[in-house]
């Protein structure tokens, strides 16, 4: 909106600035007939031979105020060219620093959106980490809980084991040293029968 309204400002100025140079070209077209009229007045009123000589100064100063009336007329329209020129300058100008303005806006956002896009994906990331860690925490206590039970399972195993060869060692001593007391109330004769 700034923009249009210093476009259209800028517009209104040079639409103001053209008008005044037209009515200058006006004025001093006038002003040269007005000064033209009032000199071949003047002429008309002198006798013959100073009419000769003041004719040909006239057609010189007319000479001369047609040739700077033409002159001023040349400079105006050259300056009207070079502010249209200046115009279109400002108009390239201004359409290329919106270009340029736009394309940073476009690289900005862009940037912003791949920005974004890899936060999303770097959070994602963390928080299926986070999950796959309590997962693993979950599972590496409930392998330690079956690692303790095992253990325990095998360490009372082992101690019923224990028991067990106790017991059988006991009762084998025991059997033995009752074989043992036997044999020895077996007579000398069966055992030389034996023999």
């Amino acid at each position: 909106r700034e923009m249009k309204r210093q476009a259209a400002i800028r517009d209104m100025n040079r639409r103001m600035e053209e008008e005044a140079k037209m009515q200058r070209l006006i004025d001093a077209k006038n002003d040269t007939k007005r000064r033209m009229a009032m000199i071949m007045d003047e002429a008309g009123a002198l006798q013959s031979t100073e009419r000769n000589k003041k004719r040909h100064e006239l057609e010189r100063l007319q000479s001369q105020m047609l040739s700077r009336a033409e002159e001023r007329a040349l400079l105006i329209e050259k300056e009207k060219k070079e502010d249209q020129e200046r115009i279109e300058m400002n108009k390239m100008e201004q359409y290329e620093l919106v270009e340029k303005v736009r394309s940073q806006l476009e690289d900005y956002y862009s940037t912003l959106t791949r920005e974004q896009a890899t936060e999303e994906r770097r959070s994602m990331w963390r928080i299926q980490r986070m999950k796959l860690n309590r997962l693993r925490r979950a599972h590496l206590m409930l392998e330690m809980s079956n690692l303790n039970r095992e253990l325990r399972e095998n360490i009372e195993m082992n101690k019923e084991l224990m028991k067990q060869r106790s017991a059988d060692v006991e009762s084998r001593d025991v059997s033995e040293s009752h074989d043992v007391g036997n044999s020895a109330d077996v007579p000398s004769t069966g055992r030389q029968k034996e023999d």
